[in-house]
């Protein structure tokens, strides 16, 4: 799942610093914080909001945070 994986990037030499985006259906306030913990640069909630989507993006690739559960 994401958050052994993050554990995993993270102590990664060459990934520990790569921007790492949670997106899941998992989207309760608990869930971004526990997101937050693992160490994820940002949160996207499922289902994927189409009139939204493309913006979060360009924000996280302009360095953003983003963290939107809904």
């Amino acid at each position: 799942d994401g958050y052994s994986i993050i554990a995993k990037i993270r102590v990664h030499a060459k990934l520990k610093d790569a921007t790492v985006i949670a997106v899941t259906a998992d989207n309760t306030a608990e869930d971004v914080a526990k997101a937050r913990a693992a160490g994820f640069d940002g949160f996207i909630g499922k289902p994927l909001r189409q009139d939204r989507f493309p913006d979060q993006l360009r924000r996280i690739m302009e360095g953003e945070a983003v963290w939107e559960p809904h």
